[in-house]
């Protein structure tokens, strides 16, 4: 699943069936698997990728390493402003 925008697409108690968005390839998954995996996407990686119909939510802004570019391209994923939220950690 590394480096993969995977979409939640059925929960039941066999799991989880998620579907890369990029492939449509689908995994079936055990429910605990969300919270043994990281469930975002670094800035570095979500770079040329399209969140169309997601939500962005933008982490670490107080974080000194945090810069206008990283601003710019995390707005820049969403299809629309009402998608970005701006994180608190």
């Amino acid at each position: 699943f590394n480096s993969q925008l995977l979409r939640v697409v059925r929960w039941s108690a066999e799991g989880l069936e998620l579907q890369c968005t990029e492939s449509a390839q689908r995994y079936t998954v055990p429910q605990n698997w969300g919270s043994l995996h990281a469930a975002a996407i670094t800035y570095a990686a979500v770079q040329g990728r399209s969140c169309t119909n997601q939500t962005v939510v933008l982490w670490d802004t107080t974080s000194k390493r945090f810069t206008r570019r990283h601003l710019v391209m995390g707005l820049s994923r969403a299809s629309s402003i009402n998608d970005v939220w701006i994180g608190e950690a």
